[in-house]
């Protein structure tokens, strides 16, 4: 069984079918959030207006996340895995989860209990400023068929708060 998620909705959906239409690579889906009978057709990549580059909309779920504190508790067989070390920092990414959705952003300012947001500007968010919470927010991930989850680079310069941990010979191993 494969479970992917979409770029958009971040929902898991499971794969019934793999197949090309127009030389174009097609996913059939069905979500497991709800009980719809509808199976969901989506094409892997797709073009943005006004843009040359493709973006692969679908992706495996996102991997487990802890903060530092909780490090300690982690099974020997979870990896990939996030950890966010200390706290979050002006320019980091995050993923934040407002109405059942994840749109990326970068930290503008951290407060106490909360973040100043601006989301990614269009066609890859709004590009409008929020205040989120602490626990409404995880680390941005970039996914890729060659590279599997990565950190993305903010201003030429990868997150100093969050580490990509992944299984090697002996245990876990910082990736990133």
């Amino acid at each position: 069984m494969h479970l992917v998620q979409l770029r958009i909705t971040h929902h898991p959906f499971l794969i019934l079918n793999i197949y090309t239409k127009e030389g174009k690579l097609f996913y059939s889906l069905k979500s497991l959030d709800y009980d719809e009978k509808e199976i969901y057709h989506t094409q892997v990549y797709q073009r943005f207006e006004d843009e040359e580059k493709e973006w692969l909309m679908v992706r495996p779920s996102y991997p487990p996340f802890y903060y530092e504190r909780h490090v300690r508790k982690i099974e020997a067989d979870q990896a990939p895995l996030v950890v966010v070390y200390g706290s979050w920092k002006v320019g980091d990414l995050v993923d934040w989860r407002c109405q059942d959705c994840f749109w990326c952003a970068t930290v503008l300012e951290v407060e106490r209990n909360a973040l100043q947001i601006e989301l990614f500007p269009p066609p890859l968010g709004e590009g409008e400023t929020y205040k989120a919470f602490r626990k409404d927010v995880r680390p941005t991930l970039d996914w890729s068929l060659e590279d599997g989850w990565t950190l993305p680079y903010m201003d030429g310069r990868k997150s100093r708060s969050v580490k990509l941990l992944k299984r090697e010979k002996g245990g876990l191993a910082v990736r990133s």
